[in-house]
């Protein structure tokens, strides 16, 4: 997991994943700017991607052993979120070779003979080390430096070709844990039968004039990312890419968060805190299954939420976290959701309330009545409520207030109880199943009675007068706002 990292430029972040290949310090020198990390798995570029917003991640090394490998798909996913993707060395090298069709930059030799086919095999760039706390401290050779480091001029010297050859034979033949300088030595010693001497110089050879082609590769990976474009990829460039499930899962579940300020948590570790810890879990289950399962009928029924009903899902969602629409994304990024998230966030309120208004269409409220009492009833709040509205009809017997307009009794109502009168009445009376206007207009004019008859205070009044009090209601009849009629 991902360790918390500050970092000073946020405007164009680079991320880079590094460690054996070369240290820390080094990477540092090379890319000050840099926000060095260590070796990549599984998630870490996608919670990168949510976290950082990089304009460009650099990909040397990464794990595989003890954790899942990065995923193809987090790195396209960066792509199309417009990041600079490049790959060189180990991991990244082999994962460029892979997915360079998709836009992702491979640096470097060992990416060459990936790419070209020269090298095909994973273990070639493979080796073992230690964990951060030593450094990433290597405990075996990768086979590329080896054979590299065989085939190159100064070993003409020490080892025939034929030679060579055989030692990067045997060293091919072991698994790579068991890969390494001090192995070909021995294997000259006993199976070449290498005299003291020439084992000196094979040692000699290793040490002065080792080829680090991953080192080599790194290095110019990170003066790369620097001299990149200061914009993003051009979008005809980024990749266009459906989600598998295993991908979703990973996005949904696995991707890291917390990561400028806090301590990193995945999403699956936020979700189990609040299952065995706190008491709102079964509400909040529940209502997410229904939200899921209304989610997949609209997929099988093949709905599809209308242009017009997206812009009103962003206006809605933003009134509803009570930020300016131009806010929206600033506030997903405060919650772990990224540009795109945000956007399918969107997306998918607009296919619940299109899912709503099909059932609407189809077969009215009927029922709804019963089944809204029900949730009343499951929250604790019926019998409460229940008293509440049946007190509300015995005081408003008591005062008449057939004089006021549509304006002045909402505008009464608004003052006394703090309510919020929706932004589209229509779909708001359709949706809760309270009738027609002049309907909810009645029940406005009831509570406003029962509200002055609880009261010995004088009426409320509002410093909004009757026509703009009743122009907040949209929808509303100009008719009904001009004469006081009674349309809501």
């Amino acid at each position: 997991m991902i360790a918390p990292v500050s970092i000073q430029n946020s405007e164009r972040v680079h991320v880079v994943f590094v460690g054996p290949t070369l240290s820390y310090d080094e990477a540092r020198a090379l890319h000050p700017d840099a926000l060095i990390l260590p070796p990549a798995r599984v998630g870490d570029i996608a919670s990168v991607m949510l976290t950082y917003r990089p304009h460009a991640i650099g990909l040397i090394d990464g794990v595989f052993r003890n954790t899942m490998a990065v995923f193809h798909k987090e790195i396209l996913d960066a792509l199309s979120q417009g990041a600079w993707v490049l790959g060189a060395s180990g991991m990244g090298a082999l994962r460029a070779a892979e997915c360079a069709r998709y836009g992702m930059i491979g640096v470097g030799q060992v990416y060459e003979m990936y790419a070209s086919g020269t090298l095909e095999d994973d273990d070639e760039v493979a080796a073992v080390h230690t964990d951060a706390d030593s450094s990433y401290r290597l405990l075996s050779d990768s086979m590329v430096t080896i054979r590299a480091t065989l085939q190159q001029p100064f070993a003409t010297g020490v080892v025939s070709s034929e030679e060579a050859a055989l030692l990067i034979a045997s060293q091919k033949a072991r698994h790579f844990h068991e890969r390494s300088f001090d192995a070909v030595i021995q294997t000259a010693g006993d199976e070449l039968e290498f005299p003291g001497a020439r084992l000196d110089k094979l040692r000699a050879l290793f040490r002065d004039h080792r080829v680090d082609l991953k080192a080599d590769d790194a290095r110019l990976l990170l003066h790369t990312m620097r001299e990149l474009p200061t914009g993003p990829p051009p979008i005809a460039t980024r990749p266009m890419i459906e989600a598998s499930g295993l991908v979703t899962t990973l996005m949904d579940r696995d991707r890291t968060v917390g990561l400028r300020e806090g301590q990193p948590v995945t999403f699956d570790a936020v979700m189990r805190y609040v299952a065995l810890n706190r008491p709102e879990h079964d509400a909040l289950r529940r209502r997410a299954g229904q939200r899921q399962a209304l989610l997949q009928m609209a997929h099988y029924l093949e709905i599809e939420p209308t242009g017009d009903q997206l812009l009103r899902s962003h206006i809605d969602l933003a009134a509803r976290m009570g930020i300016p629409m131009a806010e929206l994304y600033e506030w997903g990024r405060s919650v772990d959701l990224s540009t795109s998230d945000v956007e399918k966030f969107v997306y998918e309120e607009a296919l619940l309330a299109t899912v709503e208004a099909w059932s609407l269409d189809r077969r009215g409220r009927i029922g709804f009545v019963r089944t809204y009492l029900d949730e009343l009833r499951l929250a604790g709040l019926y019998a409460s409520l229940r008293d509440e509205a049946g007190e509300v009809e015995q005081l408003a017997k008591r005062v008449s207030v057939d004089d006021l307009s549509v304006g002045q009794t909402l505008a009464e109502h608004v003052a006394r109880t703090g309510w919020t009168p929706p932004r589209h009445w229509g779909d708001f009376i359709r949706q809760s199943d309270l009738g027609d206007e002049s309907e909810v207009f009645e029940r406005l004019m009831t509570y406003v009675a029962a509200a002055r008859a609880r009261s010995t205070e004088s009426p409320v009044t509002s410093d909004v007068d009757d026509d703009s009090t009743a122009s907040t209601a949209e929808g509303l009849d100009p008719a009904a706002r001009s004469t006081g009629s009674r349309g809501v």
